[in-house]
């Protein structure tokens, strides 16, 4: 009040957390002022801060943003996180700020309304052009709140010192206990304060997110038998602290509160989302929750109708088959908990333990529709919000994002891969949403909360709250971010972030759910007959993960080998489908690709525990039970190499079907004989190897077996999701989006070739992943790749791929497959290592060159008139210069591809001879004497 008296701009200084910005709010609401508010990230441009250029019929016009609006009309301009602005964007509002004048975009200037008043009193007539000289007035009652937070206490940018000077700092404190026992007993009853209070930490100390109180006393007053330590547990996410390594402190301090209160959350009785393994406590006759069939709490003593809603839900949604282990239903149990009392959730655990399975289950448990936002490190706040696109006239407008969709018809907005965000950008731009069911949209639009709609609603009607851009938030709208866990490398859940949602960590599967996963996986539906695992065989596939588990404690490398609930399902579908192979065939077979490419002894150190395993559980092993003949034959109607077997297409565009030279090679029919294996159980193909070894020749070669049509594309450095997922064009002064090769593929069911996957960023490439695992992907120009729900074609399905397609979904084929080549990860390979980030989720061949026998059939394919005498030599020297790259003194890895420009050249031109032929090759080490002598001493 007083800074306001004396007309001064003002900086709260606070912890992160929703408190700043609600009492700025509250303020405006006392006093009756009307508030401007924005967000500032790192994405905040001048467009944000002055004028955003549109197009209107053809003509350029400007439109006002939030401080230029707030200064003509005397409102509060709320700038929230200041700290996330870029360097030398916020002095923009220097001027404004200090002066109270502003030179704007389209000419016009603000200027200070005293100056103004100044000038219309020295000449009437003067005033009446001022309008037309492009001088505009600023209100007089104008005034900036900005909200920050100490830096470098806190992660941001420092202020900039003529910025800085320009605010009159206050520094808001933590809540003191009378404020938090307020919190508490505006949701819990008086009987429940006092032990919800005794946990609450009386000073503020990093990792105590701003909120923890309400949603803890939210959950314990609708489900009065959670233990008071549990519900904290999620709030705090108290089981991603360790994982963060940020705060001992903190973390320590925090655990002695608890035991201090009463409250252990690491009592065993509590699983890692606080849910009681057991029954709870004995000294009741009558317990008041239970789980009930699905494994979801349910209040007995005194339910609210929101428990009771839920519960409703619950039973009336369809019995399908689940195969979540008993610790993910328990954290499915925890997040239908959260979501009945209004919270957000964060799924955190490592690749492959089921993140998504989770949530998609949540879902339709609940009778959620999901719109899946998959995030990826370049993107921006617009992009979680709101796409600038044009119309058919070519005028500019904004379209909303899946996210804004789901706020306003009550759906679940899912943010896959929340980690890969840029820091900053979830809490920037969503941080209002989350917290407060509000935000302020790119296009002026502005979504409000469900009471405060309501309490609008009481003065204007639906018609005039749209005029003025105001939506209304559905209460239903929920949000789930999925995510790996934070590190210190990436400490992606902040303060600030934290006290936004209730966590719940997935920790990995143990013995008994990765047997019974297995098993659900030999015994569903798919191809081939259901089969079971002996016991040895059981108890041999679990012992070979705990031993993996223990390596990787000292060997990281080995960390890709993990049995994580992915690979087990994998694990069980191939067995499943090849009934003649063991355990130890369908290791190799999903794992082969990453351990050919691992160091001799590492991989001698994955293969011999995988035998110990067996050996001490009596299984045989591959060896023991012989190896398997190689066979192959080509039909009319179906494609077969060795026991492999699968139909062959139909195509209705055969110039899209490959004709590659192939030359028959035992080693490339073999690959293609796996490769057929895993095409055959409907999985999504990764090739890998070194350069030359004939990646792009066996894809091809493949789908040239099976009559599939192909689309392609080839990766690079620049290549962007938008590129990837859409092509803009420019017709008739349109922009107009074009379906880009990905897009071809999943509308026609073709086979995508994705070339040179190594070369784009892994964040670009991570939307393939996305694809193949969720069976959907958001497009640049706003549709949305899904994969359809009817498989009958009638009933409900049918009508919710009808209701789908009108909201613009576009359905994937049933035919859509990808092929993926890659370059082996590391020197001198210069790509990303795509296996590591992507390789779980398809189905990895490892692509090496061929052997000798194999080598020379095919050299004598390309050079009929070199001695065969020479090709074997040349054949030779080669294997003896791979294994010098496999032994570190060369490191250049030759491969087949060299081999054969050398045949092709002593073909052509034999009176070169092999000295003039190798120069083709090894003219680029010529500039290396030592080098050059040793290549020339092998050949």
């Amino acid at each position: 009040m007083q800074k306001l008296a004396l007309k001064h701009d003002m900086f709260l200084i606070g912890d992160p957390g929703p408190r700043p910005r609600a009492l700025v709010l509250q303020f405006c609401e006392l006093l009756g002022r009307e508030c401007e508010f924005v967000a500032l990230t790192r994405d905040t441009s001048e467009g944000d801060l002055k004028q955003r250029r549109e197009i209107r019929d053809g003509a350029l016009v400007w439109a006002n943003q939030p401080p230029v609006l707030a200064a003509l009309h005397g409102r509060v301009l709320v700038l929230s996180g200041v700290e996330r602005a870029e360097r030398n964007v916020l002095p923009l509002l220097n001027n404004l700020l200090e002066n109270r004048e502003m030179a704007l975009d389209d000419g016009t200037f603000l200027m200070d309304a005293k100056r103004f008043d100044a000038l219309c009193a020295e000449d009437a007539e003067r005033a009446s052009g001022l309008d037309v000289r492009g001088l505009r007035r600023t209100h007089e009652d104008f005034i900036v709140v900005a909200i920050g937070v100490a830096v470098p206490k806190h992660a941001g940018n420092p202020l900039d010192p003529p910025l800085r000077s320009r605010f009159s700092a206050y520094t808001l404190g933590p809540p003191s206990r009378v404020e938090l026992e307020k919190a508490a007993l505006a949701a819990v009853p008086d009987w429940r304060a006092d032990q919800v209070m005794r946990e609450q930490p009386t000073a503020a100390r990093p990792w105590a997110p701003d909120g923890a109180v309400e949603s803890t006393a939210a959950l314990l007053a609708a489900f009065p038998r959670l233990p008071p330590g549990a519900a904290l547990k999620r709030a705090y996410c108290y089981d991603l602290l360790e994982s963060l390594k940020l705060d001992a402190d903190g973390r320590a301090e925090l655990d002695a509160w608890l035991d201090d209160a009463g409250f252990d959350v690491s009592d065993e009785s509590l699983d890692a989302d606080g849910m009681p393994v057991g029954r709870g406590d004995d000294d009741s006759d009558d317990d008041d929750a239970s789980l009930d069939a699905d494994g979801v709490p349910v209040a007995k003593a005194a339910p609210s109708a929101a428990v009771l809603a839920a519960r409703a839900k619950l039973l009336r949604a369809p019995s399908a088959p689940s195969i979540l282990s008993g610790s993910q239903r328990r954290v499915l149990g925890a997040m239908v908990q959260d979501h009945v009392v209004g919270v957000d959730l964060c799924v955190v655990g490592e690749r492959g333990v089921g993140k998504t399975l989770v949530i998609r289950d949540f879902a339709a448990a609940l009778g959620y529709r999901c719109r899946t936002v998959f995030c990826y490190k370049d993107m921006g706040a617009r992009d979680l919000t709101m796409r600038r696109v044009t119309d058919a006239r070519g005028n500019t407008e904004w379209r909303r994002s899946p996210l804004i969709e789901a706020a306003l018809d009550g759906g679940l907005a899912v943010l896959d891969g929340a980690h890969r965000l840029a820091p900053g950008v979830l809490r920037s731009t969503l941080g209002r949403l989350l917290s407060d069911r509000e935000i302020q949209l790119p296009d002026g639009t502005r979504l409000v909360a469900p009471a405060a709609y309501a309490a609008l609603r009481e003065i204007y009607d639906d018609a005039a709250l749209q005029a003025k851009g105001v939506l209304r938030a559905h209460p239903a709208f929920r949000v789930v971010c999925a995510g790996e866990p934070p590190s210190a490398h990436n400490p992606w859940i902040s303060a600030e972030l934290a006290g936004l949602m209730h966590y719940h960590a997935l920790a990995p599967l143990s013995s008994a759910e990765q047997t019974s996963l297995v098993r659900h996986a030999l015994e569903a539906g798919g191809a081939g007959e259901p089969r079971a695992l002996a016991a040895g065989e059981e108890r041999a596939l679990l012992d070979y993960g705990d031993a993996l588990r223990r390596a990787v404690a000292t060997e990281s490398i080995l960390e890709p080998l993990l049995l994580t609930a992915r690979r087990l399902a994998q694990i069980g579908a191939h067995l499943r489908s090849r009934p003649q192979d063991g355990v130890e065939d369908a290791v190799d077979h999903i794992f082969a690709a990453y351990q050919d490419f691992l160091p001799a002894p590492k991989r001698a150190t994955a293969r011999r525990m995988l035998r110990d395993a067996l050996v001490t559980r009596g299984v045989p092993t591959a060896k023991e039970r012989g190896g398997a003949s190689f066979g192959r034959r080509v039909s009319r109607k179906r494609d077969r190499a060795a026991s492999a077997r699968c139909h062959k297409r139909s195509p209705r565009r055969r110039d899209l079907v490959p004709r590659p030279p192939f030359v028959e090679m035992a080693a490339h029919m073999w690959a293609l004989r796996d490769m057929l294996v895993d095409w055959s159980l409907g999985r999504h193909l990764l090739l890998i190897g070194n350069q030359g070894v004939g990646k792009n020749k066996l894809a091809d070669r493949l789908l040239q077996l099976l009559d599939a049509e192909r689309e392609y594309v080839q990766l690079h450095r620049d290549t962007t999701v938008q590129a990837l997922t859409a092509s803009p064009t420019l017709k008739g002064g349109v922009v107009v989006w074009e379906d880009s090769p990905l897009v071809k593929a999943a509308r026609h069911g073709r086979c995508l070739v994705v070339d040179e996957a190594d070369k784009a960023p892994l964040e670009v490439v991570c939307v393939l992943k996305a694809l193949v695992d969720d069976g959907e992907l958001q497009l640049a120009d706003g549709r949305r790749l899904a994969r359809p729900a009817a498989t009958g074609g009638a009933g409900a399905d049918a009508a919710a791929d009808a209701a789908a397609r009108a909201a613009g979904d576009v359905p994937v084929a049933p035919g859509f497959r990808l092929v993926v080549l890659a370059n082996r990860p590391g020197f001198p390979f210069l790509g990303n290592d795509f296996y590591r980030e992507c390789g779980d989720a398809f189905a990895c061949h490892a692509v090496e060159n061929a052997d000798e026998a194999s080598e020379v059939q095919m050299l004598r394919r390309y050079g009929p008139g070199v001695r065969v005498k020479q090709v074997v030599k040349l054949t030779q020297a080669f294997k003896k210069l791979r294994a010098m790259y496999d032994d570190g003194a060369i490191s250049y890895p030759y491969s087949s591809r060299e081999l054969v420009k050398l045949v092709q050249h002593l073909d052509r031109f034999p009176a070169d001879g092999l000295r003039g032929a190798v120069a083709d090759v090894f003219g680029f080490d010529a500039q290396d004497p030592q080098l050059h002598a040793k290549l020339m001493s092998v050949l």
